[in-house]
């Protein structure tokens, strides 16, 4: 830290223009504690208090730099107390009652830690204390010892950030009252749309926040479905009506331009709001339309299926069309009866009625293109159309004979035919969703649902019920058009029947976008972030990279790597003792892409290949995805990885702690999936031998070191994989065995002294002429065997003198007289170190078995890999 950065002689810019760099080393002794029994890391916490701040201090004119730079400071340490561990213990239990109160000592203490202390003076020091000391409570022995002047006022500052900071959802009251606390000197706001985290929220939320900004309001805080703003007084706001009218425009260009053409002969393909708005979704598909009328292969199906889909969304299909045609009732548009039956597979029998009654040919055996494309060649206009429509071509106009650019201008003439106000049930129930510092009549439309849907059971009628996904009373069938997966998402027992299920058009939408590309029968993995400020987005390229490096690390670990040895990540808050894993350049690049979605609430990435349904094993993939979750945690972001619904990891909660245990966990479990090689579920098997038997963690690791693998490794490659994955197991604080005291580490220490080459077994248990055949053909037999013999008397319930006296057979006779006190520190560690085994035996003899076997499996492996030993002691 530039040690002038705190002097006043040196500040000349606004708090704005703190350096992040400088934010960032404030923070750093915090990375991995909590600030909130539900997880939030104490680091995030501080950050989201410290960017409201900033805002706040734009509308405090009097506030000069140093105060700002105070305060600031202040909302970086308020909660410092929290670091404690009996205050973490109880935030890991969900007690209350966390006493983080804080001196000046202790502030002194932690910038000591920081490395920053030297740079403040002890004036400042006493500033920010005062301002921290009543951020919760006024007692008046807590006001006799502030002595800074309008300490209140900052408190008042820090106290207001620190409670919008620390929201789960928007809290009116605590809004009301800050508006009366600042009258006629700051206002505040909110808005909040009544929907779950996804693709449509994620577009309201963006294009509201954009509203807001336009009319001079500042963004302090956001949620994942909200956002509360600050500004002047007076400030106007957005008009509601506008902002609906948007919203809806957006969330129809942009499933309309999402939706791919049809592929086959049955099923609507216009369906929800390409049913209600057909002229607009030409226009958005304007081009892909012109390629499919070019294509020969594509151009019948296509132009009779978006012909059939209008006329039948503009009410332009008589009545009975098909049965009155084949009786002889209706001549034109004949074609029209046959797409009209084709739609349904329990219709191609009129479909071939009407083809031999108007061909005099006999039908195909399938409707396909053997029927469909000979129908395009010889027709016409009016063979399809309804005769009383405008179009472009006369009426006799044979269809073979136009351009695609003509066939798609009668398209684009039948949909806009019936010229009249679109549909607003969507749009009213966007409003009603749709909360601006306003009352809302949820009950109204509570009713409204409950109506819809008691219909739905009664009718099974998808048009007259509501969506199966969230519940919105305007609602369609779920067509194919949609490219629903094989199982979509539905909270009702109602014709569970794929066809016959409802959907609405902002889950359309939803789906539209997550599955744009996606096959019906896979499933694509994404990560979203949500944040409270969109401060921690600064570094917006680094995050995505980092994103990237990941994610092709936890398919494929490659290094794994400091993450301040990383150039590009260096600006990103991170703690510099957590390690991750990098994959290959090739997966790097392939997942450095544009993320799906994003605004100033969050980011929605793509993190993995489509995977098939029948591979698709949450479980295995989250246990594969661990670790990148907890990377995106410890950056301070509110993490959810998963399929079409990103709730937690999979739908769980997984607690990231201070100390990286359950991060290494993760680490280790793909770096053993890597190294056994298993084919189906690799990452799931690899997290459960690891949990549940780490004693055969350690067996596997020797018997791929002596070569009895699956996969086949270098020496090199094994030794650099092995020393990841034990510094893992290390880090984790893996326990051999449960309830017991002895962990991985402790396990490996005693290994690393069995098997070091000058001071341990290959020395002092073997003669000194035959060393050299010692490393020949290593076998974990040779490697541990003083060991084992001692461990077996102890297993068979002989004295622990017994057992000693089995390991001191093996001792060298040759060890040389300078050597006599080496050989004595051997044998009595090594008898202290059996000794803790002795008890395991006498305690459960099944502990001492996972104990006895996790030992001899790591001696082995320490043995042949020395280097291995730099990590046990690192």
């Amino acid at each position: 830290m530039n040690s002038g950065y705190w002097q006043k002689t040196t500040m000349s810019s606004m708090v704005a223009d703190m350096k992040i760099e400088e934010v960032i080393k404030i923070l750093n002794p915090q990375f991995g504690y909590w600030a909130k029994s539900n997880g939030e890391l104490l680091y995030a916490h501080h950050f989201a208090v410290w960017s409201i701040f900033k805002n706040l201090a734009k509308l405090c004119p009097s506030l000069d730099e140093e105060e700002k730079e105070d305060i600031e400071v202040a909302c970086l340490v308020h909660d410092i107390g929290k670091m404690r561990d009996e205050n973490q213990r109880k935030l890991k239990n969900n007690e209350s009652l966390v006493t983080h109160r804080i001196e000046l000592e202790d502030l002194k203490l932690y910038f000591k830690n920081a490395g920053i202390l030297d740079a403040i003076p002890e004036e400042k020091i006493k500033k920010i204390r005062d301002i921290i000391h009543t951020h919760h409570s006024v007692a008046e022995h807590d006001l006799s010892e502030i002595r800074t002047p309008g300490a209140s006022f900052f408190t008042n500052l820090l106290r207001t950030a620190d409670y919008i900071a620390s929201m789960e959802t928007i809290a009116f009251d605590t809004l009301y009252r800050l508006r009366e606390l600042y009258r006629d000197k700051i206002d505040f706001t909110y808005f909040s749309f009544s929907r779950f985290a996804s693709p449509t929220t994620f577009k309201v939320v963006d294009i509201l926040i954009q509203s807001y900004k336009e009319k001079g309001w500042l963004l302090l805080r956001t949620f994942e479905n909200g956002a509360i703003f600050s500004s002047k007084p007076k400030t106007a706001l957005p008009e509601k009506v506008g902002c609906v009218k948007k919203i809806n425009e957006e969330i129809i260009k942009g499933s309309l331009s999402l939706q791919k053409l049809p592929s086959n002969y049955t099923g609507d393909f216009l369906t929800l709001l390409s049913r209600e708005y057909p002229d607009v979704f030409l226009t958005c598909n304007k081009e892909q339309i012109l390629n499919a009328l070019g294509n020969r292969d594509q151009k019948a199906v296509v132009f009779f299926k978006l012909a059939r889909d209008i006329l039948s969304a503009r009410n332009l299909i008589p009545d009975r069309l098909t049965k009155r045609l084949i009786k002889g009732e209706l001549n034109n548009p004949w074609i029209l009866g046959v797409i009209e039956s084709a739609n349904s597979t329990s219709a191609h029998r009129f479909s071939k009625a009407l083809f031999k009654k108007f061909t005099k040919k006999e039908p195909p055996e399938k409707v396909n293109r053997q029927m469909i494309d000979p129908l395009f060649d010889g027709a016409r206009v009016v063979d399809l159309f309804p005769p009383n429509l405008n179009l472009p071509v006369g009426k006799k106009t044979e269809l073979a004979t136009l351009e695609p650019i003509e066939l798609f201008e009668i398209l684009e003439a039948a949909a806009r035919t019936q010229e009249k106000e679109h549909n607003s049930d969507l749009e009213d129930y966007i409003s009603v969703s749709l909360s601006m510092d306003e009352e809302t009549d949820f009950r109204g439309l509570a009713e409204l649902c409950f109506e819809r849907y008691r219909n739905y059971k009664k009718t099974s009628n998808a048009e007259r019920g509501v969506c199966e996904r969230c519940g919105c009373p305007v609602s369609q069938k779920m067509q194919p058009a949609l490219n629903l997966s094989q199982s979509p998402q539905s909270f009702s027992q109602i014709k569970a029947k794929y066809d016959y299920r409802a959907i609405c058009g902002l889950c359309g939408f939803d789906n539209l976008t997550l599955r744009r590309d996606v096959r019906s029968n896979q499933n694509r993995i994404y990560l979203r972030l949500e944040t409270k400020v969109p401060d921690m987005l600064l570094h917006y390229q680094g995050i995505k990279r980092l994103i990237a490096m990941v994610a092709a690390g936890v398919r494929n670990p490659r290094q794994i790597t400091n993450f301040r040895k990383i150039p590009e990540l260096n600006n990103l808050p991170f703690p510099d003792r957590i390690e991750i894993p990098i994959g290959t350049e090739r997966d790097i690049d392939e997942l450095t892409k544009e993320p799906i979605l994003q605004s100033d609430s969050g980011i929605l990435f793509v993190i993995g290949r489509d995977i098939a349904i029948e591979e698709y094993s949450p479980k295995d993939l989250k246990a594969k995805y661990e670790p990148l979750y907890h990377i995106m945690k410890y950056l301070g972001f509110k993490v959810s990885i998963g399929a079409e619904e990103q709730v937690g990891l999979f739908g769980e909660d997984v607690l990231t702690d201070e100390r990286g245990e359950n991060y290494y966990l993760s680490l280790a479990t793909i770096l053993l999936a890597n190294i056994i090689g298993k084919t189906q579920k690799q990452f799931v098997f690899a997290r459960n031998l690891i949990l549940n038997s780490p004693s055969t963690v350690l067996m596997s690791l020797a018997d791929i070191g002596e070569g009895k693998g699956k996969k086949r490794f270098t020496k090199e490659q094994f030794e650099l994989y092995a020393s990841w994955l034990i510094k893992a197991l290390k880090m984790a604080n893996l326990k051999i065995i449960e309830g017991g005291e002895l962990t991985m580490d402790n396990l490996l220490k005693d290994a690393a002294f069995f098997a070091d080459k000058e001071k341990g077994i290959p020395h002092f248990c073997v003669e000194p002429e035959k060393r050299g055949e010692f490393w020949k053909d290593l076998s974990k037999h040779k490697a541990g065997k003083p060991v084992a013999q001692a461990l077996d008397a102890i297993m068979a319930g002989l004295s622990f003198d017994m057992a000693m006296e089995r390991f001191m057979r093996n001792l060298s006779v040759k060890i040389g007289q300078e050597e006599q006190g080496e050989l004595s520190n051997f044998v009595k560690k090594a008898k202290e170190i059996l000794k803790r085994y002795y008890a395991i035996r006498k305690s459960d003899l099944s502990d001492f078995l996972k104990a006895k076997n996790s030992l001899l499996s790591a001696i082995f492996i320490l043995t042949r890999y020395q280097n291995l030993k730099e990590v046990i002691n690192d």
